[in-house]
């Protein structure tokens, strides 16, 4: 293992008994990490995805490096064994993992709630694309040049990773997530998150239903990455700038989305691309839904019976906070 390779231990669930194709040899997702000195990546091996279940956990490590290092992250690239739902990394504060007596490499439950407040964890990067090809098949993610999202070696972080066996979503059995965190020398301009979550969801059963929200970025600011998430439930998901001064629907639109299980990641790759954005401008954001159960869902992190509308957005510079949550 390469030392610039961080590698957690996972605790395997048995697979379920009695089914032929469960004995078949899994086939896993590969990815080479950064050469030495030029990034990091951070691993999660081969976990079971018992038939009928979905799997979510958190996985705590600090940042390798020697003390004092500092990663200026310019590319992002994740291969993910295919039936995955999604994969958040966020920046977890020292005070917050002391609190919670957190151990490098310990994997915890994650179906709780996170604490997602601007003091405790902060956005890094999600994934919500499979690999195609299990040799080749990622997402890469370059970003302008110039900007980088900085790591410091020996800070926290956590993985949390997502994946789903059941009726909505299948999975060969198996998960597995590599993240490789590319670097430049030195960075002119620094990227931050804004991780926005809408939980007053509610949907009847049997009726479409629509929910809007707006969240505003402090700085004036570039926009490089949108994402958007929901469930299987969501039929359009869109993030259109959003201005107070103009109000609802008078904003450009920036993002759409009508694949729940395979959302786009659109990114801009320049500066002269990126939409700007003014001070305490941000963005308008919309899900759309037919509840085609008889029962009412609420919000809540089951892809099986709950519903999401979760908006990640990539800017730069950065807010003097560095993060910005909405809720």
């Amino acid at each position: 293992m390469r030392r610039s390779t961080l590698a957690l231990a996972v605790v395997s669930a048995l697979l379920l008994a009695g089914c032929p194709e469960d004995t078949a040899a899994p086939v896993d997702v590969v990815l080479d990490p950064p050469p030495p000195g030029a990034g990091l990546q951070l691993s999660i091996p081969p976990f079971d995805v018992p038939r009928g279940t979905e799997v979510q956990d958190c996985y705590y490590m600090r940042v390798p490096g020697a003390p004092g290092t500092v990663y200026n992250v310019n590319r992002f690239e994740a291969a993910m064994n295919p039936g995955s739902h999604h994969m958040n990394l966020f920046r977890v504060s020292e005070a917050w993992a002391t609190d919670n007596g957190v151990s490098d490499g310990e994997k915890r439950d994650c179906w709780a709630p996170l604490p997602l407040a601007a003091d405790t964890m902060s956005l890094i990067f999600n994934n919500q694309q499979e690999a195609d090809d299990l040799t080749s098949g990622r997402s890469n993610w370059q970003l302008p040049t110039g900007v980088a999202l900085k790591l410091t070696a020996g800070e926290w972080v956590m993985m949390q990773t997502h994946y789903v066996n059941a009726a909505t979503q299948m999975t060969p059995l198996r998960g597995k997530v590599l993240v490789n965190l590319h670097t430049i020398a030195t960075a002119t301009n620094e990227m931050c998150a804004m991780f926005a979550n809408n939980r007053s969801i509610r949907l009847p059963p049997r009726e479409p239903s629509s929910f809007t929200t707006t969240c505003t970025i402090p700085v004036a600011s570039h926009i490089v990455g949108l994402a958007g998430h929901f469930h299987s439930r969501g039929e359009r998901f869109t993030i259109s700038t959003y201005d107070p001064a103009a109000g609802l629907g008078a904003g450009r639109l920036l993002y759409e989305n009508t694949s729940w299980s395979e959302p786009p990641f659109t990114t801009w790759s320049t500066e002269a691309e990126a939409p700007a954005l003014g001070p305490m401008q941000g963005f308008e954001y919309t899900c759309d839904f037919f509840n085609d159960t008889d029962t009412e869902m609420i919000f809540g992190p089951h892809v099986e019976n709950q519903e999401h509308c979760n908006l990640f957005a990539y800017f730069y510079p950065c807010p003097p906070d560095g993060v910005v949550y909405c809720f």
